[in-house]
């Protein structure tokens, strides 16, 4: 990847978390920060949005790095169990921050958007982050290659 397209990625992505910035509203603001999740880490468009995020190893390793595995585990960093999981996880809050029906969605006043919502949607938020920082990073080492 050149260093343009290295600097235009993270600068999308910086400009969808800043999107997301602008609500009050955690299920625009979960739905926001997901969309700029999806862009950093949905490398297979057109198939399954959960299989194509599963089978990305650099979402599992930034996973490993950059999320805790739950109070419960024994584990000290996030297993590819706990990984699969997780993302089932996110997947799910994200459809049903997009579909309010039946027993999915989270209606105004729902007890699930401060238990649910806003805790994974700090964690969606990390991992863009980090692929952030490795994007600047990335570019920076081709500032230092190229003696920039």
């Amino acid at each position: 990847m050149t260093e343009h397209a290295i600097r235009s990625e993270a600068g999308e992505l910086i400009n969808l978390l800043n999107i997301a910035s602008l609500t009050n509203n955690p299920v625009e603001y979960y739905s926001s920060v997901f969309r700029a999740f999806e862009k950093a880490f949905a490398n297979e468009r057109g198939t399954n949005l959960l299989r194509s995020l599963k089978s990305n190893e650099l979402l599992y390793n930034l996973a490993r790095s950059n999320v805790r595995p739950p109070e419960d585990s024994s584990e000290n960093s996030l297993s590819r169990n706990g990984y699969d999981e997780l993302l089932r996880t996110l997947v799910r809050i994200r459809d049903n921050c997009a579909h309010l029906r039946g027993r999915t969605g989270y209606p105004p006043g729902d007890r699930r958007l401060l238990s649910e919502v806003q805790p994974y949607a700090e964690v969606v938020e990390a991992l863009v982050r980090a692929r952030i920082d490795q994007l600047t990073n990335e570019a920076d080492e081709d500032d230092f290659n190229s003696g920039v």
